[in-house]
């Protein structure tokens, strides 16, 4: 796969060199030459020096032959613009581009980008820090959350196919003794298991009723910390 990044921040840089260590084809494209000193020593892509929104430097950058454009600059302006450079004129496939201001977002969305806005991924994390407790949600859908949580003596003993409940959860991952397992319907769980699941937003509150009784409640943790 052949990516294109633009951006040699401490996140473009960082992406960079974890796709080019699994020998993903990666160019990255900074206007300032000592931005790439960023790169981690397992980099083995190709710099190019230039404006991300310049067409020259995008074909001397690969984009016309692109699978993926990433625009990850600090400047939402210049990352729309290029992100559309690369999808309306040299058709990439995949465009994602990184923003600051929320209120963009929709604007992102109603050009047809992809995009990813730092600020709103970093509220959902305090929000759901903060609202948390027995059950640690991970990810907000519109719908659906991706919930972890710690089995109890509720749940011991009992097989996952009995947790799972067709539209409302599906247990997805099975942790015990620090190691990841993908859950079947036959795992019986252990109390101190943590489990991750796929739960409908509206089905929390009969879920915790259900299988997180007060009893359970004694020792919460709060994203791999015990809350006294």
């Amino acid at each position: 796969m052949y990516v294109v990044i633009m951006g040699c921040g401490r996140l473009g840089a960082q992406i960079a060199t974890q796709l080019s260590v699994k020998d993903y084809d990666v160019v990255v494209i900074d206007e300032k030459p000592q931005a790439f000193e960023q790169l981690g020593t397992g980099f083995n892509g190709m710099t190019v020096i230039g404006t991300g929104i310049d067409l020259e430097v995008q074909k001397k950058a690969g984009v016309d032959n692109a699978d993926v454009f990433a625009a990850l600059t600090s400047d939402d302006n210049t990352n729309i613009m290029a992100a559309q450079v690369a999808k309306e004129i040299f058709k990439v496939p995949k465009v994602i581009a990184r923003i600051y201001d929320p209120k963009r977002e929709y604007v992102y969305h109603q050009l047809g980008l992809e995009s990813i806005c730092p600020t709103n991924v970093g509220a959902d994390i305090v929000r759901n820090y903060i609202e948390s407790d027995t059950l640690c949600c991970r990810v907000n859908y519109a719908t659906v959350d991706i919930v972890e949580f710690k089995a109890g003596k509720t749940m011991a003993g009992r097989k996952v196919a009995e947790l799972d409940k067709a539209d409302d959860i599906r247990i997805m991952i099975v942790v015990r003794d620090e190691i990841q397992n993908v859950a079947t319907g036959e795992w019986v769980i252990e109390e101190g298991d943590t489990l991750m699941a796929a739960m409908a937003h509206d089905y929390r509150l009969e879920f915790k009723q259900k299988w997180l009784g007060e009893t359970d409640f004694t020792n919460r943790r709060f994203w791999g910390r015990t809350r006294r």
